[in-house]
């Protein structure tokens, strides 16, 4: 069933060192369980800076400004997904890495990056014509360069995954965001427009990369040094992965596309923030959990048994947040869009609410391509994801015939009722996770996501109070259900303590 990548040569080179993991294996419970609780404390973190930041920019640069950027956003978000590969997976989930290997895949990285970069700034003028406006030119030639820093991060992001330093890694990510965000957020103060916020995407991740070379302390080997032939099976596996992520990065980027193309920039704005905001749990906190999901999943490919139970262990902790996040932006979708983005921003309402629905599965989804990947099931994760793209962009051609709601309702049912019972299946086919695991895992989840939402519905028709004051309840009430929730069913409330690291 399991077929990881197989193991490349050891050399003698001392630099190999880096990449050994033999010694995690002995203690991969606990620092899984510490990862855990640092991804969850640093996501909790970010969001709240994230909000904040987006909060005050929302203020300084109006929906008709943010909407140029967002119309950029599927090219270089495609791009950069491309010019990855999926060539870092491919160094956390082989069990032998050598510092000639790891070299390849950065200069193979490289200079897909640059191929991308170029290629997307030469877009300019042709995506100015596709929208029919002539600002986005411009922003597709000054923000192409995040295409190259974002690829130069992939290979040190593998290697701090690979070894579980997920405290560095997350701490790196923090500083940096809050560095892009206050130089950010200083522009647009001095009348920036737009260009705040490409200078918050292109700094945060040039200093990521920064951070990150720092702490690795890694240095690639010239590219001359270079072996493709002994890369092989990682590109042969990251070309699959990287196939994946093309089409997923298509598909998922379709919306923005044409709300840009049908709609107007103020409207792409609208879908733009309310996607930001129903996605942030996934970008947040579902990214780097991914980041200590799939390495303790890697080493445990022969050992169905203890595979299933630390996929339903770290599930089912994600979920425990990620989850009633969701509902609440269900449930007050008005008072998040009106506090957080404040008046001319109403329109983004009743699409965040949409949105959130999606939100709500989006981490039970993700976690059964996180267990292909950890599988080395990369070729069956790349026919689920035809099969996805290909129902997704359908649905959204369809439904974008009857106006910008109607189109958001047909990819959230797509998503949610067709593409994430289809990966289940997938799941369940080619790794080691069965139909009892993901029932005992998920189905707890579904129904306290039923109840609650009905509950605070129910809640806010039963008060007559401010919008603010109607959220606040609702909040408290989420999490007086999320305690009792956990109370009641020993195995969790034993995984919260753990995570808390009470017991």
């Amino acid at each position: 069933m399991s077929t990881s990548l197989p193991p490349v040569e050891m050399s003698s080179d001392p630099r190999d060192a880096l990449f050994d993991t033999s010694a995690l294996r002995e203690d991969l419970g606990r620092l899984t369980g510490q990862s855990a609780r640092v991804v969850l404390v640093f996501a909790a973190i970010r969001l709240l800076v994230t909000l904040l930041t987006t909060a005050i920019l929302a203020r300084l640069v109006p929906p008709a400004e943010q909407g140029l950027v967002a119309l950029t956003l599927p090219a270089i978000l495609i791009a950069s997904g491309l010019s990855e590969f999926g060539l870092s997976q491919a160094v956390i989930q082989r069990e032998t890495v050598t510092h000639r290997l790891v070299t390849t895949l950065f200069w193979v990285n490289v200079t897909l990056g640059l191929v991308l970069t170029s290629t997307v700034a030469l877009l300019g003028d042709a995506a100015a014509r596709f929208y029919k406006e002539d600002g986005v030119s411009i922003i597709f030639v000054v923000l192409s360069p995040y295409i190259l820093f974002t690829v130069l991060n992939t290979q040190y992001v593998a290697i701090l995954r690979r070894q579980l330093r997920i405290k560095a890694l997350e701490t790196a990510s923090f500083v940096t965001l809050i560095a892009a965000s206050v130089i950010s957020v200083s522009s647009a103060t001095m009348g920036a427009g737009p260009y705040a916020l490409v200078l918050q995407l292109l700094l945060h991740q040039f200093f990521t990369f920064l951070a990150l070379a720092w702490l690795t302390r890694w240095i690639p080997s010239p590219p001359w040094t270079a072996r493709l032939t002994e890369a092989r099976s990682a590109l042969a596996f990251g070309g699959f992965l990287a196939a994946e992520r093309l089409l997923g990065s298509v598909a998922n980027n379709f919306p923005l596309l044409l709300t840009g193309r049908f709609f107007t920039e103020v409207q792409a704005a609208h879908y733009f923030r309310a996607e930001s905001f129903a996605m942030m749990p996934s970008k947040r906190i579902g990214a780097p959990i991914a980041g200590a999901f799939i390495p303790a999943l890697s080493r445990l490919q022969t050992e169905p048994e203890a595979f299933r139970a630390m996929f339903q262990r770290l599930a089912s902790r994600a979920n425990l947040i990620f989850v009633p996040i969701a509902l609440f932006l269900y449930i007050c979708a008005d008072a998040v869009v009106l506090i957080l983005l404040g008046e001319g921003w109403e329109g983004s309402t009743p699409i965040l609410r949409l949105l959130a629905v999606f939100a709500m599965a989006l981490l039970t989804i993700n976690s059964f391509s996180w267990t292909l990947v950890a599988s080395g099931q990369g070729r069956a994760l790349f026919i689920w994801r035809i099969f996805s793209s290909f129902l997704l962009i359908t649905s959204l051609l369809i439904s974008v015939q009857f106006g910008l709601i109607a189109m958001v309702t047909g990819q959230v049912a797509c998503q949610v009722l067709i593409n994430g019972p289809l990966i289940a299946g997938f799941a369940i086919r080619t790794t080691p996770i069965d139909l009892t695991t993901i029932r005992r895992t998920f189905l707890s989840e579904a129904i306290f996501a039923a109840v609650t939402a009905g509950g605070g519905f129910a809640l806010r028709a039963s008060l007559d109070l401010s919008t603010f004051a109607e959220c606040i309840a609702v909040g408290l009430m989420i999490v007086a259900f999320a305690v009792i929730r956990i109370g009641a069913f020993p195995e969790l409330r034993r995984d919260v303590l753990t995570t808390l690291g009470r017991k």
